[in-house]
């Protein structure tokens, strides 16, 4: 393996176990399975953590996977370490499943079947994926509404679950099941849904020819999160932890927050775009401790953006800025300057 392929292996160990210490497990989950999928690890850390995290979730055949792939790293001398503490997760585990109802049994890969992702390595499964997606669009545009596609990616999400739960290898049986209910509910929900959520379109649209209309769709001060100086230390003092960070800067300025990272020269776009991404959610985090709002998860970087436009700016110095960025409150996206 070449130095280059060590440092990038060690930064995405580093960035996982950061994460999961602030309480993002599935975010750092998905970086422990990046690291497997790009390289071969040679540290206990980088099968230990995700297999501690599948635990905790009951995802017991994929913890046992990454024990005993560590196990047999050890005995190729891949990784340095000891077999004992794996054995014994492994023993425990097996332990755990004594007690665990035929229906709460690990769910392996054969019985897998979910139509909702496109992460499985399955060929079959991707195919099924594709096919109902296609006939969500179709129903969709047919029926003149995004709404009842919506319900009805649920609704076989919720099926297919159900098929994993019961272990059923039955497949064409749950494909005419998930298609039969998915069928009723759009048909429901194009004669109901899309007039409901379209008054309420009507409505805020037509806000500005209503009294007091404004006062009905902000938010007012009083009901911004609180960013105190505490909280904007915590975030600087973890993000200048990172190798290529020489100094960070918060400013928060009414309902404006900019955040500024000065790094090493020779650090690329895409890795300012990382700190700078991973610096604002730390400071999510820090203000959701305090305060009644979500902290970031895969899908956010967290409430409080709700209420707070950003400005993001990385680079060596002023006339070198790598990567610049911003996001409204209406947004759920960081639009990067090219």
């Amino acid at each position: 393996m070449s130095n280059d392929q060590l440092v990038e292996q060690f930064k995405l160990l580093k960035r996982a176990k950061k994460l999961e210490e602030m309480g993002s497990a599935d975010r750092a989950l998905d970086l422990y399975i990046e690291l497997h999928e790009k390289f071969e690890p040679n540290t206990s850390d980088a099968y230990e953590r995700p297999a501690v995290i599948y635990e905790r979730k009951r995802q017991y055949d994929k913890a046992l996977e990454l024990c005993h792939k560590a196990i047999e790293a050890i005995e190729n001398d891949k990784m340095s370490g000891t077999k004992d503490k794996f054995q014994r997760r492994i023993d425990a585990i097996n332990e755990k499943l004594k007690d665990v109802p035929v229906k709460e049994k690990v769910i392996t890969d054969d019985y897998r079947f979910h139509i909702i992702g496109f992460r499985s390595k399955n060929k079959g499964k991707s195919l099924t994926a594709v096919i109902f997606y296609i006939i969500f669009i179709i129903m969709g545009v047919l029926l003149k509404s995004i709404y009842p596609t919506l319900l009805l990616t649920g609704i076989v999400y919720l099926v297919t679950y159900f098929v994993d739960v019961f272990q059923s290898k039955s497949k064409k049986k749950a494909i005419f099941i998930a298609l039969l209910l998915s069928l009723t509910v759009t048909v429901f929900a194009a004669f109901n849904l899309p007039e409901a959520i379209n008054r309420v379109i009507e409505l805020e649209s037509s806000e500005g020819s209503l009294e007091g209309g404004e006062q009905l769709f902000t938010e007012s001060e009083e009901d911004r999160p609180v960013i105190t100086e505490k909280h904007k230390e915590e975030a600087i003092s973890l993000i200048s932890s990172e190798i290529e960070v020489e100094e960070a800067t918060i400013i928060v300025a009414e309902d404006q927050i900019a955040f500024g990272l000065k790094l090493l020269a020779g650090t690329d776009k895409n890795r300012a775009m990382d700190l700078l991404e991973e610096f604002i959610e730390i400071l999510a985090h820090r203000v959701s401790g305090d305060e009644d709002i979500k902290a970031p998860d895969f899908k956010s970087h967290g409430e409080l953006y709700d209420y707070y436009d950003l400005t993001l700016a990385g680079g060596s110095d002023a006339g070198d800025i790598v990567a610049k960025g911003s996001k409204k409150k209406t947004s759920n996206f960081i639009s990067w300057t090219e």
